[in-house]
């Protein structure tokens, strides 16, 4: 630990987690970022979540156990501002965990501006079977307050590029003790939904400077069995208080004019997610494009011309201000007639801003990035884009 090295209090809420609970401490008792305090907050577990936490108390003076009884996941993130002793916060769930680094590169930006309110990571989304990086739509830098509030109506969703301006997670972000308690406080209903995306909502809107990163060290899990996952009745409900939760914050921050909009497709798409679970509904693959790249006269090349090309290049066609303005493919000859696709060599004499790989494989579409490359195009200019689960 240094002298310039600021505190952070990293705060886990904990509910019936032991079979998971272990590799998260682990992950941060591991951290090479030294100058941080744990609360572990107990909310009522009935499993062996309180032994595990005790057992790293006792071991381990940064690591401080604190039982309540059980309020819910909010209310215990709330709670334990009252026992942090920092004044900054960072939240991981008791079922993720965190790359040993991570509170390192987090508290960097913090440890060289002292005033920075706000620092947002990507997330590295772990399923069963896969992992992906969830990037944030805003480019990676530090904004002062105007510019977050040209942001604000791409904050909550825009539904025609599948891209928030943030990631609505609480996980992957470092905040400011004194804003988040009024933050808090202005959530007036008890959200079963999308409780995450209000409050970064409102903690964005009322901050003066923030700092995203271009990092990802942040796990989230996704568990077949979390809340998330889990179809209720009462969540339908919920979509009013979601609504009405959105609309108090607009108004009170003079913002719902320009954010109304934002906020009606943004309950509209989580109905639409919600009865597509519901009801099993058939789901099809969609691109997420960040959002800084969906400006006016945006020029793109899509490579590869198969169902993935296809899906691409539909969707680019749909967003006011991009442009595909080449279709290329190794095996071009073999859609050209149809399709009017065109040889990788070509791209050598367009000029584009962003050449997007439209291949599901990982590790062949990594491999096209280096050939690429090889070619002489920039790796600034390359993407490969995260799909997700769209429901018909």
């Amino acid at each position: 630990m240094t002298d310039k090295e600021k505190k952070i209090s990293v705060i886990i809420p904990i509910y019936n987690k032991e079979k998971y609970l272990e590799r998260c401490l682990r992950s941060i008792e591991e951290q090479a970022y030294e100058c941080y305090e744990v609360i572990m907050l107990d909310d009522g577990s009935t499993d062996k979540s309180a032994d595990i936490c005790r057992e790293y108390a006792a071991r381990n003076k940064r690591f401080v156990y604190i039982y309540q009884d059980n309020v819910g996941l909010q209310s215990s993130r709330k709670n334990g501002l009252e026992h942090a002793d920092s004044e900054y916060i960072c939240y991981i769930d008791a079922d993720d965990w965190i790359d040993g680094d991570f509170l390192e590169e987090l508290m960097r930006p913090v440890n060289n501006n002292s005033k920075l309110d706000f620092v947002v990571s990507d997330l590295s989304m772990d399923y069963p079977s896969k992992s992906f990086k969830l990037k944030n739509g805003v480019k990676t830098g530090i904004y002062a307050k105007a510019q977050i509030m040209e942001m604000v109506p791409n904050i909550i969703l825009d539904i025609d590029k599948m891209s928030p301006g943030i990631i609505h997670s609480m996980s992957g972000k470092i905040f400011k003790k004194d804003i988040l308690k009024n933050t808090f406080d202005e959530i007036i209903y008890r959200l079963l939904i999308c409780e995450d995306g209000v409050t970064v909502f409102s903690y964005i809107t009322s901050i003066d400077n923030m700092c995203v990163l271009d990092y990802a060290g942040y796990h989230y899990v996704q568990l077949e069995d979390s809340f998330i996952h889990r179809i209720e009745d009462e969540k339908l409900k919920s979509l009013i208080d979601l609504k009405n939760q959105y609309k108090n914050i607009a108004e009170k921050k003079m913002l719902f004019g320009c954010v109304n909009k934002d906020i009606a497709r943004h309950i509209s798409e989580t109905f639409r997610i919600l009865m597509g679970r519901s009801l099993g509904l058939k789901t099809s693959k969609r691109y997420v494009i960040p959002q800084f790249m969906c400006k006016d006269n945006c020029k793109v090349a899509i490579y590869a011309a198969g169902k993935m090309g296809e899906l691409l290049k539909r969707q680019i066609d749909d967003i006011d201000g991009m442009t595909v303005i080449a279709w290329v493919d190794k095996q071009y000859s073999k859609f050209a007639p149809s399709k009017n696709i065109l040889p990788v060599e070509c791209l050598l004499e367009l000029k584009y801003d962003y050449l997007f790989i439209a291949v599901e494989n990982p590790q062949i579409s990594h491999q096209i990035m280096v050939d690429l490359n090889g070619m002489g195009i920039g790796l600034k200019k390359i993407w490969i884009l995260d799909t997700i689960d769209y429901y018909e």
